[in-house]
């Protein structure tokens, strides 16, 4: 049912006027007795140069994408250009990490845009080509990864201790659940789930103030 409408994650995106001005609201935890943690990216100053220097930015992708074009004008159509075309290589619908998922947690009350997850997901599945660090939480800790168009990405550690993931794992677990839980409200597709796994970590995708 949504085959065509998903192809367009693999699409290079075109980030709107809003991003440089992202970030302006606080994130607050999703969840009761969670934290927010800065979310951290290693990004190369060149795209295209496998042996370039790399600064660290905070924030969601879309803020440390508006700092690396601020400092490095060009950098995202560079970095957008660099995208894989490719789907996910695995079948998501099988990984054997997870352990459930959930979709519609919150009864349709914060129902994401799918064009704005769908932004994230291509910049994670670029960052997650592994040149990159990959991000680390602390212990009951929530990171926003992505925020655009009142639609977010936030990934949980909900261990005792520090937890170390990949994007790529963090991208399609956001590209799983806007596949299988998106739904049609006759203007727009919508999306919003959460994908627990065997090693206590989560996605969550849901809408949130930008």
């Amino acid at each position: 049912m949504l085959s065509k409408v998903f192809c367009a994650i693999a699409a290079p995106v075109v980030l709107f006027a809003q991003l440089a001005h992202g970030g302006l609201v606080t994130p607050t935890a999703p969840f009761k007795g969670y934290t927010v943690f800065d979310v951290e990216w290693q990004l190369p100053i060149d795209p295209k140069n496998a042996a370039s220097k790399s600064v660290t930015v905070t924030g969601t992708i879309q803020e440390a994408v508006a700092k690396m074009d601020a400092a490095y004008p060009g950098w995202n159509e560079t970095f957008l250009s660099t995208i894989s075309r490719n789907q996910p290589g695995t079948s998501l619908s099988d990984n054997p990490k997870r352990d459930h998922y959930v979709c519609n947690p919150d009864d349709g009350e914060k129902d994401a845009l799918y064009r704005g997850i769908a932004e994230g997901i291509t910049y994670l599945r670029r960052i997650g080509d592994g040149d990159v660090s990959p991000p680390q939480n602390n212990p009951h800790g929530c990171g926003r990864i992505s925020c655009t168009n009142y639609s977010g990405i936030w990934w949980c550690n909900n261990n005792n201790f520090e937890k170390q993931v990949t994007w790529q794992e963090i991208g399609d677990s956001a590209y799983f659940l806007a596949y299988q839980c998106g739904i049609w409200n006759d203007i727009t597709w919508l999306t919003a789930g959460e994908e627990f796994f065997k090693d206590k970590w989560s996605v969550y995708v849901t809408a949130t103030a930008c």
